[in-house]
């Protein structure tokens, strides 16, 4: 005849039983499924994708272009790549200074993969037209690749053309999942009102 005992230690068996089967059971819950961040100016594509059946240059993704809050982040999708950027427009700085600098940054990155080639970034890139400054630097245990920075520079002139202006700005740069790189654009000789 069985024991208490006894159906203790089936019982035992039994909870241990299922909840390893629980366990083997996925769960499919859409609070559980991982979402991507969709680019403002490709909204039906997941950042750092290289989908853009659904670019779109003429969203408008700001009301203004100058002062905002650091809550006030546009994600900007680069052209068939997939590199992104986080952009947060920190002042106003004229729409000609700023496409000098970034045209300026773009020829240097473009002779350096032309004549050296495609690298790491050491350490930091800067470049400097009139009052103007572009600075980009590794972040987040990355490094950044001379082609991204290419390509990031090229989302900037977009980001600038699309919305008539950039303005002072911090970015992120992404290169699909991975932040591999950050940057600014600002004023790096105080300029008298």
């Amino acid at each position: 005849m069985p024991t208490s005992r006894d159906h203790r230690s089936w019982l035992v068996l039994a909870v241990l039983l299922s909840a390893v089967l629980v366990r083997a059971i996925p769960i499919r819950s859409l609070a559980l499924v991982p979402r991507g961040q969709l680019c403002t100016n490709a909204p039906d594509t997941i950042a750092g994708t290289s989908d853009r059946s659904s670019f779109d240059r003429r969203i408008s993704v700001c009301p203004y272009i100058g002062s905002r809050s650091a809550t006030d982040t546009v994600r900007w999708d680069a052209r068939n790549s997939h590199v992104y950027l986080l952009l947060t427009q920190s002042g106003a700085i004229r729409t000609d200074e700023v496409a000098a600098v970034l045209a300026s940054a773009w020829d240097k990155v473009n002779t350096h993969l032309t004549t050296i080639g495609d690298g790491l970034l050491p350490g930091e890139f800067f470049e400097q037209f009139q009052a103007v400054a572009l600075r980009v630097w590794n972040a987040n245990n990355h490094q950044t690749t001379w082609e991204v920075l290419k390509v990031a520079i090229l989302a900037l002139e977009d980001f600038l053309d699309v919305k008539r202006g950039i303005g002072a700005v911090v970015f992120r740069i992404f290169d699909g999942n991975n932040q591999v790189g950050q940057g600014q654009i600002y004023y790096a000789i105080h300029q008298d009102a």
